[in-house]
């Protein structure tokens, strides 16, 4: 049988009044100021020691704000997800929120989760999953235009004014491409993982083309001589291990690429597992960089050059975004769109050179970038086969 714990038997726990542990625990946001800091924490820790849990229903009556923010997340990238929802629930729980979080499995799942967050009265909404097919791209921001504060990881389709956060890929490739060049790599290519039921293809895959072909464009390489493979990759492991194989012949046998930007760190462990079996050495043949910053990423021989988003960054700027609206504050239009620059993390898997700033080709200067190698401009001319066409119907070209 369950036992329900009182603020009474909190307070005989700790040997403070009723009154105090009301303050401390009946407050949303902050104890009232005649409890100390130390007095309120052994307070919460005896609270969450006895298991105790606050009468919704009855807050929720006497017109209490319910202190607790409403989270959807996608069921692809768990790991990356998981990241970004550790530090979600870290800051929000330090501003006084708790969280309820729900997976979108499919667009119409958000419409059973909106009347849960209703029924609890949220006092806001954190999106970070509501891409879909393209037929139904708007499903999910539609629903979620009838809640009062919500903001999206990345800008929602058919909302010009919703308020989001967005990692920069674009900057984050453009970045890896200008590291690749400046190490001494001829012909870097991208290898991404497209959907097998969009005609265009989502936000990330278009920010990462994009950021591609400005990189080579930074590097004085035409447009018309990049190499992209594009191609479906299950998840199961070994239809994976296969299914890596023809997109590697296309790039690099093929192609000749040199170099290779893998659409994540699981996919660049496959891409270096196929290659090491073939006798490609990484990266005296081939350079590889990750995406994701998995711990993966280090746990490989070589260890890879990887992009990280900066899961703290945009966790921050999601919970800035949305306390402030729960505030009541106005934010300007500048102030509803924050756009996050992913880091590079250079390891073994591009060599790891070091050079200086000042020491770069002037195309490459301007963007700040770390451990580089110097590289004449003649070998940019070598011919590279041209883009694939598939890129005008991603509308990137």
């Amino acid at each position: 049988m369950m036992v329900h714990v009182t603020q009474m038997d909190i307070a005989r726990d700790v040997g403070v009044s009723q009154r105090s542990v009301s303050a401390v625990l009946g407050a949303t946001r902050n104890p009232r100021s005649w409890v100390s800091s130390e007095t309120a924490r052994r307070i919460r820790e005896a609270a969450d020691r006895l298991g105790y849990s606050p009468c919704g229903p009855a807050q929720l009556m006497r017109g209490k704000r319910s202190g607790l923010i409403g989270v959807l997340m996608g069921d692809a990238e768990a790991e990356v997800q998981h990241h970004r929802l550790a530090f979600l629930d870290r800051l929000l729980r330090q501003r006084g929120f708790r969280i309820i979080v729900g997976h979108l499995h499919a667009p119409e799942d958000v419409d059973a989760y909106v009347e849960d967050f209703m029924a609890h009265r949220v006092e806001g909404i954190l999106c970070l999953r509501h891409e879909f097919a393209e037929s139904v791209s708007r499903y999910v921001p539609q629903r979620l235009s009838r809640m009062e504060h919500v903001v999206y990881l990345d800008p929602p389709s058919g909302l010009p004014a919703a308020c989001y956060v967005k990692p920069d890929r674009r900057a984050g490739i453009r970045r890896a491409v200008a590291h690749l060049v400046a190490s001494g790599c001829r012909r870097p290519a991208i290898l991404l993982t497209v959907s097998a039921h969009r005609k265009r293809q989502g936000t990330p895959v278009r920010d990462r083309l994009l950021g591609y072909r400005a990189g080579l464009r930074d590097a004085g390489i035409p447009a018309n001589r990049a190499i992209i493979g594009l191609g479906q990759v299950p998840v199961n492991g070994g239809d994976a291990d296969i299914a890596i194989e023809p997109l590697l012949d296309e790039v690099v046998k093929r192609r000749g690429a040199d170099a290779i930007l893998a659409g994540n760190d699981e996919m660049a462990v496959r891409l270096l597992k196929t290659m090491q079996a073939r006798g490609i050495r990484v990266p005296d043949d081939v350079a590889l960089i990750g995406y994701d910053n998995h711990a993966i990423a280090r746990a490989t021989a070589p260890e890879l050059t990887t992009i990280d988003h900066d899961h703290p960054r945009i966790a921050e700027a999601l919970a800035d975004m949305l306390t402030a609206m729960i505030d009541g504050k106005t934010l300007s239009k500048s102030k509803r769109r924050h756009l996050i620059e992913p880091k590079l993390i250079i390891r073994e898997s591009t060599g790891g050179r070091q050079q200086t700033a000042d020491s770069r080709p002037k195309t490459l200067q301007a963007l700040s970038i770390e451990n580089e190698k110097t590289i004449e401009p003649s070998i940019l001319s070598i011919p590279v086969d041209p883009v694939d066409r598939r890129l005008k119907r991603l509308n990137v070209c």
